[in-house]
């Protein structure tokens, strides 16, 4: 089992079973004392303080002497972890076991995370894989992990779409990889594919007035006049004139229009 520990605020991958720590050792290394049952490890047991056998070391370097740190033999140590680098496989494989998930520099839109005692993997929404631990590190790049971010969704709520060619729908659910929540001009709710989706200007939302259709623009504070999706001028309506869905439609519209304008406006 893949174990870890932080040490002087270092994170370290732990040995399965220590070794000895020789003038051949791959340094930086976390060592201790050896304590097993042989013979060094009992006389360790025996000349030391509980204290010091419970005192983990970080080795940097070894002398030419085969001495380290205090003037000890390197004899008496036995390495127990490696230091883990940030962006390592390692070190991915500890955030998933922290409950974070983490992308590859190479695939950012794929997510690694660990529900359980597995890693699972997510393509694409409903295309996931599982593996254990051993099996995904095994097959993932040693180095160019960092932590997974949320993507930033592409239609916002209360934005205004375009659907097929002249389909408006407002979006009433931040939008996702696959489908996006959104709510027609009548307001039957609908799930169309994120990729059929196109921004659109409120200013362009074409509205059914029943003998004729337009996109509107504000006359007055009391009515609108409407336009023909060529530019040409329909009609000027009142607010009173419009049944309250409609009057709803054309207020939220208009409301749109002027924050809109106060942006472009910033802007400049």
């Amino acid at each position: 089992m893949i174990n870890f520990k932080e040490h002087d605020g270092l994170l370290f991958r732990m040995l399965e079973e220590p070794v000895p720590l020789t003038a051949d050792a791959e340094l930086p290394c976390l060592v201790r004392l050896i304590q097993d049952d042989t013979m060094l490890g009992k006389t360790n047991k025996m000349g030391c303080h509980q204290e010091t056998l419970s005192q983990k070391i970080i080795c940097i370097e070894l002398t030419g002497g085969g001495l380290f740190m205090n003037g000890d033999y390197t004899y008496r140590y036995e390495i127990i972890g490696y230091p883990v680098a940030e962006g390592s496989a390692d070190w991915a494989l500890y955030q998933m076991m922290q409950g974070k998930c983490v992308c590859h520099v190479k695939a950012p839109s794929i997510k690694y995370y660990r529900p359980t005692h597995y890693v699972k993997r997510v393509m694409r929404e409903n295309c996931t894989d599982d593996m254990y631990d051993a099996v995904w590190m095994e097959g993932a790049d040693p180095t160019g992990w960092e932590i997974y971010k949320e993507p930033e969704p592409e239609y916002k709520v209360g934005d205004w779409v375009k659907y097929d060619i002249d389909y408006y729908l407002q979006v009433i659910e931040p939008s996702g990889k696959e489908r996006t929540l959104c709510r027609t001009l009548s307001g039957v709710n609908v799930y169309p594919c994120t990729s059929c989706l196109t921004k659109a200007s409120p200013s362009e939302v074409v509205i059914d007035f029943g003998s004729f259709s337009g996109w509107i623009k504000r006359a007055s504070n009391y009515n609108i006049e409407v336009y023909s999706k060529g530019n040409c001028w329909l009609a000027n309506l009142r607010f009173d004139m419009l049944d309250a869905p409609t009057r709803e439609l054309v207020e939220g519209l208009l409301k749109a229009q002027d924050e809109e304008k106060l942006k472009g406006d910033n802007n400049d």
